[in-house]
């Protein structure tokens, strides 16, 4: 009888630890994360600490797909590979930057990208961003005229992303809300 009942919290743990919690995409991406695993993780268990199903299931949509996104960092270069001094944030619209591009090309020759840096999401995203980005993302759903009648499926590919394509992070944490202020007069319509 003895060995039954140490037998049985054995069993239990043993369970317990075998069974995934999350989709095998979402432990797949957690392993990738490395160091940031614990961000990540964080992130989950603030949602799920929360008791809202639906914030923790965008959580964990925006993580199953974080391993496709990163920022990269380019610098434009000669033939020779000399540095072409030239960064699209210093131009106001694709045109200007095209115009300048057109430039440096007859000045310089066709030119080249240089890779710099490449800086994976799944090992840059924080915790408080994450999160940020969920709540914000689920009150502009939720309360703006425009993104009312979309539904859950509409919200998590076209709201709740918190990128549009390979550009650096925002540096805030609440970067949608500053967004939303900057333009509440057109994002309330």
């Amino acid at each position: 009888m003895k060995r039954f009942l140490l037998i049985i919290p054995l069993l239990i743990a043993l369970i317990s630890c075998s069974v995934n919690r999350y989709s095998t995409t979402v432990e797949d991406v957690l392993h990738s994360a490395g160091k940031n695993r614990s961000e990540l993780k964080k992130a989950i268990r603030y949602f799920e600490n929360k008791g809202d199903s639906l914030q923790l299931n965008a959580a964990l949509f925006l993580i199953e797909n974080m391993d496709e996104h990163c920022y990269v960092s380019v610098t434009a270069c000669d033939s020779n590979k000399t540095d072409i001094p030239w960064n699209i944030r210093d131009y106001a619209n694709f045109q200007e930057a095209q115009c300048a591009m057109d430039s440096l090309e007859k000045e310089h020759g066709s030119f080249m990208w240089k890779l710099e840096e490449r800086r994976e999401d799944v090992n840059a995203m924080s915790a408080d961003f994450l999160i940020h980005n969920v709540e914000d993302a689920f009150s502009a759903w939720q309360n703006l005229p425009w993104a009312k009648g979309y539904s859950y499926d509409i919200f998590l590919k076209y709201i709740l992303p918190y990128r549009g394509s390979n550009e650096p992070l925002p540096e805030s944490a609440t970067w949608r809300l500053e967004f939303m202020e900057k333009y509440k007069e057109i994002a309330s319509q």
